[in-house]
């Protein structure tokens, strides 16, 4: 069996603000008529929230703000889904009157593929689609390497490490690619054309495994990844590939980058 598992929250706001230090501000909830019509499958309470319209004046002026709380189908303590709205001219119940469960056929059996949100008219709407694990790997499939890639070098660049790297590409802007090659336990990247002008520099030290190949890498999207906020790890192989691992702390994310012809 098949369960939809949302919480969905629908509110009516131009804008909210939050203010870790502001303690004091409260919101209550008060049940009311719901104002736009929910899936008639869902348990669903309706009402208004009251609060300051300033967080940090909690005493001030107080709003009330519409709130449609969809409830989800199953016992479970997966966090809520907020819909949030508001200006130029609109807002969310304004908007969305209907809340529709989008449905397919999967081994003989309906199950929910997505939410559809429109207005009464039937003539403004927006789906949004579930993205099961069978989607997802579907979706993975054509992105695995058809072979396997042996990583040469790998490692872990400090922020002095991508900071030379920035200055080095600034001096030689004319340049969209650079080469990667070791020396010894160096690990060099070199821009431009040694019969003009060319430059290098050291990227780290102490590394083991070796580059054979001169294998040209975009600067772009490399220094751009690198600015990424984590900790990376970054691969070269001399099977044409670049790839750096970027771990925010919550996720692990994956760039692999081909080799390219200046």
């Amino acid at each position: 069996m098949y369960y939809l598992r949302l919480s969905l929250v629908l509110v009516t706001l131009a804008l909210i603000a939050i203010h870790p230090q502001s303690t004091a501000a409260k919101a209550t909830f008060s049940s009311g008529a719901c104002l736009a019509t929910a899936p008639i499958d869902r348990t669903v309470d309706c009402g208004t929230v009251t609060l300051p319209l300033s967080a940090d004046v909690p005493n001030g002026t107080q709003i009330q703000l519409p709130i449609m709380i969809v409830r989800s189908s199953e016992s479970n303590n997966n966090r809520p889904l907020f819909l949030l709205q508001g200006g130029p001219g609109g807002n969310t119940i304004d908007t969305f009157v209907s809340i529709i469960n989008n449905t397919q056929t999967k081994n003989g059996e309906t199950v929910p593929s997505g939410l559809r949100f429109e207005n009464k008219a039937s003539d403004f709407r927006n789906d949004y689609r579930f993205m099961s694990t069978e989607i997802v790997n579907e979706k993975l499939k054509d992105l695995k390497a058809k072979t396997s890639i042996k990583w040469n070098v790998s490692v872990q660049p400090s922020v002095a490490n991508i900071q030379r790297f920035k200055f080095q590409s600034q001096a030689n802007t004319e340049e969209p690619v650079f080469v990667a090659k070791t020396d010894g336990s160096k690990l060099k990247f070199h821009f431009g054309d040694p019969s003009s002008m060319n430059g290098e520099f050291v990227f780290d030290n102490g590394i083991s495994g070796a580059l054979t190949k001169a294998w040209q890498f975009p600067v772009a999207p490399v220094i751009s990844i690198l600015n990424l906020l984590g900790d990376k790890t970054l691969q070269i192989s001399d099977q044409g590939a670049l790839q750096i691992i970027v771990d925010s702390g919550t996720a692990e994310y994956t760039y692999t980058l081909p080799a390219q012809v200046k």
